[in-house]
């Protein structure tokens, strides 16, 4: 068994230890949070490159290796998930050997197939986009007919942080892509496309007993579908946030959620839907290390561990901007200096990730009773550790 020991402390009898398919920055995120609750978790990470080697404990595996799944069963109390890049089937396997799995395969499964999620939100009566599934060219002007010309296209499965998403600007485009797609064996689908949409996100955190918290919901903006700044709280009407929090309390309880469950939703004519959904700790809550009295990561934690829920209350008005890599040849950590000192206020939050143009390689916090203005002070401080300008 290949097994780096980033840490000689050892696991104690009755430490609860958590395992993580996965290396990114959620896990890395996660395994800072555990340190506070002395907690041993063990992350499945594709080598040494990935941001989570800062953990107790890593294996080195794929995340669709059975082998490797289960060499981090064997030491594991509760399994968790980093990304969504799981085989459901082998999750499964993992519970037959009396390991927790959290979250279920079966909510995993609902949750990553979009038009499967709609379906059942749908009958559950929670307000969902109209999504017209497509399969050839006639399919297409179908949708151009219903939905009108201006089409977002998208794949059931696989997409996140721009991916499996398109933006034809005319009708052949559109069937070139689905042709494509289709011959490729993708699932895709259809719908409206709403000019300069006004997005948010919900977090939901759900223990093993049902027992639930949310945190306030947050505004997003995206650049070419990635999520490029948070405002905390997003500005809302009492009315919205009553329900938008309603809507986001109850699709954890129709997927039956075990740890945080993100909802992001859209408004369209006063309505917000529910366009997609995410089983683990989410970039739209990152601010929340720094903004709440109980952070998504811990939360996510103290609920696969069947520990009782913290409190989700913001103790300031937050604003997050996301540092997206720009030149490759710009390392963050040599602007660490120069950034910090335009904002002392700033929260700085690098994720050891080698500089690529478009890669999240960290994020940064500013509290400000101004949400809009503590964005702009985050985004100041991205840009001058070399993010891109978005």
């Amino acid at each position: 068994m290949t097994t780096l020991a980033a840490s000689q402390i050892g696991t104690r009898p009755g430490t609860t230890r958590v395992g993580i398919v996965g290396g990114g920055q959620l896990a890395r995120m996660t395994a800072q949070a555990a340190v506070s609750l002395d907690m041993s978790v063990r992350v499945l990470c594709r080598d040494d490159s990935d941001s989570a080697t800062i953990a107790h404990h890593v294996e080195f595996g794929e995340p669709d290796d059975p082998a490797a799944l289960h060499r981090l069963a064997d030491h594991c109390d509760v399994i968790t998930l980093d990304h969504e890049l799981v085989d459901t089937a082998l999750l499964a396997s993992l519970i037959e050997r009396g390991v927790s799995v959290y979250p279920r395969p079966e909510t995993l499964a609902v949750a990553i197939d979009k038009l499967a999620l709609a379906k059942a939100l749908r009958e559950a009566g929670v307000p969902v986009p109209e999504r017209i599934e497509l399969n050839n060219k006639a399919s297409v002007q179908d949708a151009v007919d219903i939905l009108g010309p201006n089409l977002v296209l998208k794949t059931s499965r696989g997409g996140y942080d721009g991916r499996g998403v398109w933006f034809p600007d005319n009708l052949g485009k559109a069937e070139a892509i689905v042709e494509e797609l289709v011959g490729q064996g993708s699932i895709v689908f259809a719908e409206a496309l709403i000019p300069e949409p006004f997005e948010i996100a919900v977090m939901v955190v759900r223990g093993r007993d049902g027992a639930t918290e949310v945190y306030p919901p947050v505004r997003t903006f995206q650049a070419d579908g990635i999520c490029v700044g948070v405002e905390a709280p997003a500005s809302l009407s009492d009315e919205q946030t009553h329900a938008v929090e309603r809507t986001a309390r109850r699709t954890a309880e129709i997927l039956d959620v075990v740890g945080v469950l993100a909802v992001e939703m859209i408004e369209n004519d006063g309505v917000f839907t529910v366009s997609e959904v995410a089983c683990r700790p989410h970039n739209s809550a990152h601010h929340t290390i720094d903004s709440s009295v109980t952070s998504q990561f811990e939360n996510h934690l103290r609920a696969v561990a069947g520990l009782p829920l913290g409190s989700t209350r913001l103790v300031s008005g937050a604003g997050m901007a996301n540092l997206l890599g720009a030149d490759p040849a710009i390392d963050p950590r040599e602007r660490l200096d120069q950034a910090l000192a335009i904002e002392p206020e700033a929260n700085v939050h690098l994720y050891m990730k080698e500089p690529r143009a478009g890669r999240k390689l960290g994020h940064v916090t500013v509290l400000d009773p101004d949400p809009a203005m503590a964005r702009v002070r985050a985004a100041k401080v991205a840009s001058a550790l070399g993010g891109s300008e978005v």
